[in-house]
């Protein structure tokens, strides 16, 4: 894992962080996966899993304190503690699941830290672990996103602030989660609106995610 990540969201304050997920758009995004993934956590003996799970925010917003939570920030898994019944600390590329033991992971604007082939490499580790007709939902900040795009560099210097980051458009999520074998039942775009508070102004700006719903293929049918 990159050291300079583990860094800046070592850094990031805990406090905070909720709050800003509010107003820059992102809840919105993840509102829109707990949608999707409602309909999936109805068995009580399920195992899902919060890779990056940060305060826990997912695990409140669906309502289930059972998804199990797993991120290396100390600070944010204290409050992810408040929501989550069983929370790991830990790097999500150094941990470890039995084969075919997990129904439904989740990856919420994580993999945007990371470069192409680490992408890759842990989408074939999420396969591993998903049971067959297990669902792997992914939420990640588009190319278009001005955030994290094109004003980036503005607002990076008007907060403050600085992090490397690794957009990809649809078409990459789509291909990489095929060629691990995933099938793709779910590829949307959602457009918001986020808001910063920059030095003495708020700024606007258009927001673009990318929300995927994988589905590991039963037996026999797989691509």
């Amino acid at each position: 894992m990159n050291s300079t990540t583990t860094q800046f969201w070592s850094g990031v304050a805990a406090e905070d962080f909720d709050l800003k997920t509010q107003s820059s758009g992102r809840v919105q995004g993840i509102q829109r996966v707990a949608d999707l993934a409602r309909p999936h956590l109805m068995q009580e003996e399920h195992l899902s899993v919060d890779l990056g799970c940060g305060t826990g925010l997912l695990a409140s917003v669906i309502g289930d304190r059972r998804i199990v939570g797993i991120d290396f920030s100390g600070p944010l898994l204290a409050i992810a503690r408040q929501r989550m019944d069983s929370v790991i600390q830990q790097s999500i590329f150094e941990v470890q699941f039995e084969a075919e033991s997990v129904h439904n992971t989740f990856t919420l604007f994580v993999m945007d830290d990371y470069p192409s082939d680490q992408k890759e490499a842990f989408f074939s580790r999420v396969f591993s672990w998903l049971k067959p007709a297990g669902h792997f939902f992914l939420a990640a900040y588009s190319p278009n996103d001005e955030r994290m795009g094109k004003l980036k560099r503005e607002l990076n210097r008007k907060l403050r602030t600085d992090f490397t980051i690794h957009l990809e458009g649809q078409s990459f999520y789509e291909d990489k989660l095929q060629s691990c074998g995933f099938s793709i039942s779910t590829a949307e775009v959602v457009e918001v609106m986020g808001f910063y508070q920059a030095e003495s102004e708020e700024v606007e700006v258009q927001r673009e995610f990318i929300l995927m719903v994988a589905e590991k293929p039963h037996r026999g049918h797989q691509n």
